[in-house]
């Protein structure tokens, strides 16, 4: 759940990401919290996954879900990829946990793009 670049590291919770980088004298840290922008990338899963299954079907009467509900393909991020200093790349999958296995399902990758703070450019 962890990936690394030259002196970077990161690690994640199920909706955060949290960096480190040491390759500079004087280390710093940041979190990125990923929930809600987890969620509406999660909502547009949904709503192209349903407008592609209900093409030619009548909808009639249903009403959209409200938008304080967790969208139902909503899941945590269970892996990072590092390969850039400017990419991150995160998963998300559904995870069943078995007596001696761990089965990730529902696979999604989502990509975050990373630039430096204005104070160090200066």
């Amino acid at each position: 759940m962890n990936g690394t670049s030259a002196r970077k590291s990161s690690s994640c919770r199920p909706t955060d990401v949290e960096i480190y980088d040491a390759a500079t004298d004087k280390p710093t840290q940041g979190r990125l919290s990923l929930r809600d922008s987890l969620i509406g990338a999660s909502r547009a899963y949904d709503q192209k996954s349903a407008a592609g299954t209900k093409k030619g079907e009548n909808t009639g009467g249903t009403a959209p879900p409200a938008t304080e509900e967790v969208p139902a393909s909503f899941n945590p991020i269970v892996h990072l990829e590092w390969p850039a200093p400017e990419k991150l790349f995160i998963k998300t999958a559904y995870v069943r946990l078995y007596a001696h296995d761990t089965v990730n399902t529902f696979q999604r990758w989502h990509l975050i793009i990373l630039s430096p703070q204005a104070a160090i450019l200066k």
